[in-house]
């Protein structure tokens, strides 16, 4: 009898045991054979010594394949030594750069201004932000950035809680329930989920999206209610979901000892009309929509305020009636009335895609919990904007800031983390000097390109008026190359390069060529190339930055030998004298050795000369010592002078000779 039970238990232990052991099995069967996506969020790169974010890892969060978009790419040293200063950041659309490249958004501005200010940090700014994904990849992600050892964490999220990825009013939707959501996301990870999703679809369970679907934008395949009105019970539900999300992100950063930024949200608010507006009592709508259309130019400013007074005491919850009011205050200089009924007009407008304010209060006390410091932009966006009102000065649509608002962004980051990370006395002129991003005109150009497209669509549905044919210059056929995606961005920028180096415009070239070293931080070559050209269009200082750092990169003789070469060349013979002495204790050639004397001699000569009376061997020195450096120019500047003092000074003439034959070779 005992020994029937203890198998009867046996058998139990084994049919609960079995499904999951078989589950296990085909799991790693599945992983072994490489089956299906890898969504880590952290992948190997093709270089040994980097990983580099999953272009892949929004499969995590979008259900369909065709809305999942690509991740940045973005490169990161495995081993985090002590110079790497390492900031990540997540968020949303604004993190990319959109309608721009992401090479223009606030991260990679970021990244080039603490690089410029900071020269012996080695600055990692990892952008790990997504087109659409809201506070779940907050959550999602957390743990695994932990993992990287970040020095700083900065969050721009909250415009998406309701139409973006899994958000509560969203087509790519797992439930209302935050729980059940993240066990999605978990669970898309396995292959063994893959294996049966891929099933599902061709046995034609779960459906392809159909051709017409696919024509429309991803801003409107991913909304399923259009409406959620201000205070309803879905609108609540998107705020706890961000609430809960970020709660549980902030406090795995506050245990691991990770700083982290908030960035508060901004939009759009004095020339952005509500896209549905609807009345509170629905019975009340016809009545508001038709009194608002009654309202025509011959009322006076006046008239047309007590109108649209008597409307509001109607029905306050219609946004059109408050952003109506808006604009006409502004009209009349009654600037805080307008700046208040903007925000309500955004506040109540039905389709959400401008946070509310509540997603800011939200943040502004998780981050106060959890010790992270919440950064508004609300403030410093105003005071840059005309009468405190947010508009087209700084946002290209609806909530997507401008090349500007970009720039303000990066600076508000900049001053945060400067204060933070090490004073800098000199910090003030480097910040006017140095620290203004390059931008290029095809990047500019994209962006307005990419806007009117976007504006054609919906929920603008604004026609665009095509201009008459006209010879496009070279940035605006690139721009228009991107925007149809004709062509890559690497693509435009060598294009771009090579158009302006042709043409002598140097300035306009180091723009790209430093555009293209800060997209690509860790690519020696391309440091290489910035500091070359900022050295011959004589800004020393930047060039010694990329030459720094395409030393760190790539430490090699020959790298070194181009430097010194270049210094020399440009006349910069102390700015030489560091890289001559890495390149002394890399390599045996005693010829760095000699070069080195001469260079120190010519320093203390020239000096000499400066303040004391003419001596004709200090002047055949400097002559001689400026034919070994191969400054020919230079060595008959001061032959020169020694032969108009003493004409027939024998070893002058011989100089002279011997200049004059090298100009002959080179010339020949």
């Amino acid at each position: 009898m005992k020994k029937g039970k203890q198998k009867e238990r046996l058998f139990k232990i084994i049919a609960v045991c079995l499904p999951v052991l078989l589950f296990v099995g085909l799991e790693a069967a599945l992983s072994w054979a490489d089956f299906g996506r890898d969504l880590s969020l952290f992948v190997r790169s093709p270089e040994v010594a980097f990983d580099m974010v999953n272009p892949e890892v929004s499969h995590r969060f979008y259900l369909s394949e065709e809305n999942a978009v690509t991740g940045t790419g973005d490169y990161l040293k495995k081993v985090k030594s002590p110079e790497i200063y390492r900031v990540m950041v997540i968020g949303e659309s604004t993190a990319l750069g959109f309608p721009y490249s992401q090479h223009v958004a606030f991260p990679n501005r970021l990244r080039y201004q603490l690089q410029m200010a900071y020269p012996d940090k080695v600055i990692e700014v990892i952008n790990l932000s997504l087109t659409g994904i809201n506070s779940y990849a907050l959550y999602d992600f957390a743990k695994e950035v932990v993992e990287k050892d970040p020095d700083l964490v900065v969050l721009s999220i909250g415009h998406n809680e309701y139409y973006g990825a899994l958000g509560v009013g969203s087509t790519s939707n797992l439930g209302n329930s935050p729980a059940l959501v993240r066990m999605g996301i978990k669970l898309r990870k396995l292959k063994t989920v893959q294996l049966l999703e891929g099933m599902a679809k061709a046995l034609g369970i779960r459906k392809r999206m159909d051709k017409e679907d696919l024509q429309e934008n991803l801003m409107k395949r991913m909304v399923a209610k259009q409406e959620i009105p201000y205070g309803s019970k879905l609108f609540r539900k998107g705020l706890d979901q961000f609430e809960a999300n970020l709660t549980y992100a902030l406090k795995v950063f506050s245990s691991n000892k990770v700083p982290v930024y908030f960035l508060g949200t901004i939009s759009n608010e004095r020339n952005q009309p509500p896209f549905i507006s609807r009345a509170g009592i629905e019975a009340n709508q016809a009545e508001v929509e038709q009194r608002i259309t009654l309202l025509n130019d011959d009322l006076t400013l006046d008239q047309k305020a007590n109108e649209l007074k008597e409307i509001l005491s109607l029905d306050s919850c219609f946004s059109k009636t408050h952003f109506m009011i808006g604009e006409l205050a502004f009209a009349m200089g009654e600037n805080n009335k307008a700046r208040h009924h903007f925000q309500r007009a955004k506040e109540h407008d039905n389709l959400r895609f401008r946070a509310p304010e509540a997603i800011n209060q939200i943040a502004q006390k998780v981050c106060l919990k959890y010790g992270a410091r919440f950064l508004s932009l609300d403030e410093v966006f105003r005071k840059a904007s005309p009468d405190g009102i947010l508009g087209r000065e700084l946002f290209l649509e609806h909530l997507h800031p401008n090349l500007e608002g970009h720039q303000i962004m990066a600076k508000v980051l900049f001053t945060e983390i400067s204060e933070d990370l090490m004073p800098n006395p000199q910090l003030k002129e480097k910040l006017t000097n140095l620290l203004d991003f390059p931008i290029n005109k095809v990047d500019s150009i994209f962006g307005e390109y990419v806007t009117m497209m976007l504006r054609e669509n919906w929920p603008f549905n604004e026609p665009i008026s095509l201009p008459q044919e006209f010879e496009k210059s070279m940035e605006e056929a690139l721009a228009g190359g991107l925007a149809v995606k004709q062509i890559s961005w690497d693509l435009a920028m060598e294009k771009l390069y090579r158009h302006y180096h042709e043409y002598g415009d140097y300035a306009e070239a180091l723009k790209v060529a430093e555009s293209v070293a800060n997209a690509y931080p860790y690519n020696a070559p391309l440091q290489m190339k910035a500091g070359l050209l900022a050295l011959r269009i004589e800004a020393e200082e930047k060039a010694t930055l990329y030459f720094q750092k395409a030393i760190y990169h790539s430490p090699t003789e020959e790298n070194l030998k181009r430097i010194v070469e270049s210094y020399l060349k440009a006349e910069k013979l102390e700015a030489a004298l560091p890289h001559l002495d890495a390149l002394i204790a890399q390599s045996r050639d005693p010829r760095f050795e000699s070069l080195k004397v001469v260079i120190l001699e010519t320093l203390a000569l020239e000096n000499k000369v400066e303040d004391e009376p003419f001596e004709a061997d200090d002047y055949s020195r400097l002559s001689l010592n400026y034919l070994k450096i191969g400054n020919l120019e230079r060595a008959k500047e001061y032959v020169d002078s020694l032969l108009a003092v003493q004409p027939d000074n024998t070893q002058g003439l011989q100089i002279l000779s011997a200049i004059n034959e090298r100009l002959e070779a080179r010339s020949s």
